[in-house]
């Protein structure tokens, strides 16, 4: 097995190194990551830390994941010039710099209504719960379609949310892709590929 990565969390990295990348997809059932940076800890990453403890928002099945990253445009990479080489070199550097938390984006609260819906805020029935000033109750929505495209629409939030730099219509669905940076409030969070993320294991 080859060393885990520096960069990396050492449970990701001794997991994603030690199999395939099919494998590796396979065990997160095709979803996407949502890496959550911590910029100032505190109750955002208690609340977080909350849901590994009630078997919820894990991202492995020891427990979620503490990356480390900057700020970068990882979007245009991923889509320009060598999209490979490039979105793992500009990820590397992101996953060096804060820590963030890792959680795969999958409805875990079951409801009677909305299904459909994997729901983001700041109160704990949310399926990604965000305890942060800057984030609503129910904050935002993601729903993924029968072709696997993801959106996400404002539930009419206090303080937005913003894609890449602009900001979401409320209510209305925006389709997202890997490499966007969706704020929830004050909350920056990264759409990240489980493919990328082995990729990047794979670098000593």
């Amino acid at each position: 097995m080859r060393k885990a990565s520096s960069f990396l969390p050492e449970d990701l990295a001794t997991f994603a190194t030690g199999r395939s990348m099919a494998e590796f997809q396979a065990t997160f059932g095709g979803s996407i990551f949502l890496l959550i940076k911590l910029a100032d800890g505190g109750e955002l990453e208690i609340g977080l830390s909350s849901l590994r403890s009630a078997g919820r928002g894990q991202a492995t099945a020891a427990q979620p994941l503490a990356f480390h990253t900057q700020l970068a445009d990882v979007n245009t990479a991923m889509v320009h010039g060598d999209a490979a080489d490039a979105s793992i070199t500009v990820l590397r550097r992101r996953l060096q710099a804060s820590p963030h938390y890792a959680l795969t984006i999958e409805k875990r609260v079951e409801t009677a209504t909305y299904m459909e819906r994997i729901s983001v805020g700041r109160a704990r029935n949310q399926d990604v719960v965000l305890r942060h000033a800057s984030v609503s109750k129910f904050h935002a929505w993601f729903q993924r379609d029968e072709r696997g495209t993801w959106r996400v629409a404002d539930a009419g939030s206090k303080n937005g949310t913003r894609i890449n730099q602009d900001e979401s219509s409320k209510r209305e669905l925006t389709i997202v892709k890997p490499g966007d940076v969706i704020r929830f409030g004050s909350v920056e969070t990264l759409l990240c590929p489980p493919d990328l993320l082995w990729k990047v294991a794979q670098w000593t």
